[in-house]
């Protein structure tokens, strides 16, 4: 049987999750096609330079704790998808 701090922790673990699937729906609403369209090469920009910046630093973190190439690639992609992840 589980104590209350663990139905706790549970409870916010699932609403961490739906916020976090329902964030891009809500900006999607308040944002117009307009908008989108004039910011979306900047944002897109934005998000291919973040993913690269992370994959440099945990490669080089990987190459520096002394693991292989493959270790340190797969260090390197494993934070780049999950920055807005909250858990």
């Amino acid at each position: 049987m589980e104590d209350g701090l663990g139905l706790v922790r549970d409870f916010a673990i699932i609403m961490a999750v739906v916020g976090g699937a329902l964030l891009p729906f809500g900006i999607g609403l308040e944002f117009g096609w307009q908008r989108i369209r004039r910011v979306g090469l900047q944002v897109l920009l934005i998000g291919i330079a973040e993913v690269a910046f992370m994959m440099a630093v945990g490669y080089q973190v990987g190459k520096s704790l002394g693991w292989s190439e493959r270790e340190a690639v797969f260090l390197g992609a494993a934070p780049s998808p999950s920055a807005a992840r909250p858990c």
